[in-house]
């Protein structure tokens, strides 16, 4: 995971547009699946990501899945590892060139308890990925008070869950653990080496 995967999410809650998050690892099928299913305009990426300590790109299978998404309007791109990338213009924006122009304040909106948040995907490996909607008040009020009672006499905080589940997103990005209680959240961007089993009888078993 890279700041800007979360920078982004925080940034769609703060002005009410729901999004839902892809593991990096999926094809070209599946991300097309999920645009077309939850009607998205906009897809966040990067050039490409670091897995093991070698690169491995990510813009590749966008530009496959959009061919069939012809309502996604814009492509923000992460400049991460460097490598070159197919570009289309009027529809691709680099992420620095976009941040540099945008004020350093922003008033957050404010909205109804029922207003959407993020739509969370299942993995698909049976049957069509089904999307459960969470919606920003009861999410954002139960988890901090789930979570944050295991945390408060923690000043830090780390997750080994993927950021598209939902253990990636409650500890670790949408004001909870770590902006509710004060904490600080470590990021990981790679793959981790498996693991048999953590302390608690859960596996430890993650793709950042």
């Amino acid at each position: 995971m890279i700041p800007e995967t979360v920078v982004a999410m925080l940034a769609c809650a703060r002005i009410g547009a729901p999004h839902t998050v892809v593991f990096g690892g999926f094809s070209a099928e599946a991300l097309r699946g999920r645009i077309q299913d939850c009607d998205a305009r906009v897809v966040i990426t990067a050039d490409g990501g670091y897995r093991k300590g070698a690169a491995a790109a990510l813009k590749p299978a966008v530009d496959e899945a959009l061919r069939e998404c012809p309502d996604v309007r814009s492509v923000l791109v992460v400049r991460r590892t460097g490598g070159e990338v197919d570009w289309t213009d009027g529809r691709d924006v680099w992420w620095h060139d976009l941040v540099a122009g945008q004020p350093a304040e922003h008033e957050p909106e404010a909205f109804d308890s029922e207003h959407p948040l993020y739509i969370m995907y299942t993995s698909g490996t049976t049957a069509r990925p089904k999307g459960i909607l969470h919606t920003t008040g009861g999410y954002l009020t139960q988890v901090p008070g789930r979570t944050g009672r295991c945390s408060t006499s923690s000043r830090s905080a780390t997750c080994s869950g993927r950021r598209r589940t939902s253990a990636g997103h409650r500890p670790l990005v949408h004001r909870l653990r770590p902006l509710a209680n004060g904490a600080t959240s470590v990021l990981y961007e790679g793959r981790r080496t498996p693991r048999t089993r953590a302390a608690g009888g859960r596996s430890s078993r993650s793709t950042a």
